[in-house]
């Protein structure tokens, strides 16, 4: 097992590449939030089952509507053969089932998390049968409760549609921010097993087919969720004496804009092809209706086509129930009397 000492060193080397990379301000005051966040910023764990159970927490967040979508909204980042958690669109449902009712409670973020854990592992005890799993899934749901339930948050989670059609998500500013501003509820956590001399920061894909040069996702959380751009309006922040990273704005961003962030220097991230970012293409990210912080609870999508099948489902069963009530009145209809 590697010393801390060792650990932060080659932590330390795998951040100083990181472009424009500002540093958090060790004199800021401590509220509640911030306590519980710093708390936060000293977990670590390894990338894969970072990576599963963050895939499995996002996916039930969106909620799939659809009968059909049994596979996950987002692409996981990395694909690990024979050692990988999965989940259906039904389960997902039932988590958000559970994760919205516990909304309702009003609870804080350390109660929602002890219940919401709980309940999900007497659903699906697959996903935490080691207490890593466990405390990464207790890692990451408060974090995700933090960023789109704290009252102060100024930044939420939403599916953004990119040309092509292309779905994703993004992260959006909920009302108009400073620049300098440091968006705490995105901090986020370096994988405990990082590599060495990373060019660039890998935030949702690593590479084709999700493999690659760049290996496993390097941070996990909703930092991961900031689309690169070419002309970003945050930076990359190092929180000090920890394993988290967040942003801070470079410049003013009004409310409703698309948080982000600039992945390398040059063109490595994207394989050495064509960068599509915002700028470059002249098309940003276009926000979706249906917001993470709320899930659908009926587990149907009432698209145009899904809308007609409804009312004439609604419609057969009206008749039918009609022609049940007057089935007796029928009966003696052209019998002799």
């Amino acid at each position: 097992m590697e010393s801390n000492r060792v650990r932060k060193s080659r932590r330390n080397r795998a951040t100083a590449n990181f472009s424009e990379c500002s540093s958090y301000p060790e004199d800021s005051p401590l509220g509640p939030l911030e306590v519980l966040v710093a708390k936060l910023d000293q977990e670590s764990f390894r990338s894969h089952i970072f990576a599963e159970i963050d895939d499995i927490l996002t996916f039930t967040l969106f909620a799939a509507k659809k009968k059909q979508d049994r596979r996950l909204a987002l692409k996981p980042a990395c694909a690990f053969e024979g050692d990988e958690l999965s989940i259906n669109a039904d389960k997902a449902l039932s988590f958000a089932h559970v994760w919205e009712a516990l909304l309702r409670q009003r609870l804080e973020t350390k109660p929602f998390v002890a219940e919401f854990t709980a309940q999900i592992k007497a659903l699906c005890p697959e996903i935490m049968s080691t207490s890593e799993a466990e405390k990464c899934f207790q890692h990451l749901a408060a974090r995700y409760h933090v960023l789109l339930h704290d009252p102060s948050r100024c930044v939420t989670l939403e599916k953004v549609e990119f040309e092509h059609g292309r779905i994703s998500a993004g992260l959006k500013s909920t009302r108009d921010i400073e620049a300098g501003m440091i968006l705490l509820p995105l901090c986020s956590s370096m994988s405990s097993d990082c590599v060495k001399d990373r060019k660039a920061i890998s935030v949702i894909q690593a590479g084709p087919k999700n493999r690659g040069p760049q290996g496993p996702r390097l941070i996990l959380g909703p930092f991961r969720f900031a689309n690169s751009d070419c002309n970003p309006n945050c930076q990359f922040m190092a929180i000090p004496q920890s394993h988290a990273f967040t942003l801070v704005t470079l410049v003013e961003v009004k409310k409703g804009q698309s948080i982000t962030v600039k992945y390398s220097d040059d063109d490595s991230y994207f394989g050495h092809g064509e960068c599509r970012c915002g700028t470059c293409s002249g098309e940003a990210p276009q926000a979706k209706r249906q917001k993470i912080q709320n899930p659908v609870t009926n587990g149907r999508k009432l698209t145009r086509r899904g809308g007609a099948r409804e009312k004439r489902r609604k419609l057969l069963e009206s008749f039918r129930g009609h022609s049940s009530k007057g089935a007796g009145d029928m009966e003696n209809v052209g019998q002799p009397t």
